[in-house]
């Protein structure tokens, strides 16, 4: 069978290859090199529901998610345009996965710390002074910014393009986004062959890449996506003439007429959970 053209950087491919139970390994090794400390266990189990058809034929939003040493929660994103509300949305995706660990009935010390990682295809406009295409953000006092007020909020930005025209070195977290962006590099191919972990990986994209199946999911994912934005910019040019706010309103009860979940009319609108559940 032909191979297809295929990136590591399209999220499901991406899903498939680092959050895939039985390659442990891979996610492990490119986790470490992003928080810069060692993984004693991973369970990436909780990824077995984050792949999944909706009845309607809409792929859900995809992560990579993994639970590290001591219950830390970990959650991978890769977004390759910058919406200019990347920042909202890390910070509240992060809350919700950090909120989420508590049950009815549990105390709050059993809250275990959640790290968040955000792989951006281009440069975030609000980054653009910083030159390091790895940037880490806690939260810190203002005036006294070496005092952090907990250990739990972790939130790493990843960002491609800065990556690109970084002067070659021995780098392997840089080598791994080379990766993910042109996996027939030749710097990729040349470190590759001692590199175990990286090897492992290219391994699992030639197998996706030869699986017919698997490039029709693809397929199909992009073209839901390509619907859902056309949806949207519909939906705003519908709206345009209302005010802000109600314009957002009329967008996520069109939406809602079209199965699209609360989740996703989140992404695409500025309104809340609980705005969005007002109007079903």
């Amino acid at each position: 069978m032909e191979k297809i053209n295929l990136v590591p950087k399209n999220d499901l491919v991406f899903q498939r290859i680092f959050g895939k139970v039985g390659n442990e390994n891979i996610a492990k090794r490119f986790i470490e090199l992003i928080i810069g400390k060692k993984i004693e266990t991973i369970d990436l189990d909780v990824n077995r529901e984050l792949i999944r058809e909706k009845e309607e034929g809409k792929l859900s939003r995809l992560d990579v998610r993994a639970k590290l040493n001591d219950g830390i929660s970990c959650n991978i994103e890769i977004q390759l345009k910058d919406q200019n509300n990347m920042e909202k949305r890390a910070l509240y995706y992060w809350a919700r996965l950090h909120g989420n660990q508590l049950k009815v009935g549990e105390d709050y010390k059993d809250v275990k710390k959640t790290i968040s990682i955000i792989i951006m295809g281009e440069n975030l406009k609000r980054l653009a002074d910083i030159e390091e295409y790895h940037t880490k953000w806690k939260l810190r006092e203002e005036k006294k910014k070496e005092k952090i007020l907990t250990e739990d909020i972790e939130i790493h930005i990843l960002e491609m393009e800065k990556m690109k025209n970084r002067v070659k070195k021995k780098d392997e977290l840089r080598l791994w986004l080379l990766f993910l962006d042109n996996p027939e590099n030749e710097e990729v191919l040349k470190e590759m062959e001692e590199n175990d972990f990286l090897k492992q990986a290219m391994k699992e994209y030639e197998h996706l890449r030869g699986s017919e199946g698997f490039w029709r999911l693809v397929e199909l994912r992009e073209k839901n996506l390509r619907d859902e934005a056309w949806e949207k910019n519909n939906a705003r040019e519908e709206g345009r003439e209302e005010g802000r706010k109600e314009g957002e309103i009329a967008i996520a009860k069109k939406l809602l007429k079209k199965g699209y979940s609360v989740e996703q009319i989140m992404e695409i609108t500025d309104l809340s959970e609980d705005e969005i559940k007002e109007i079903q």
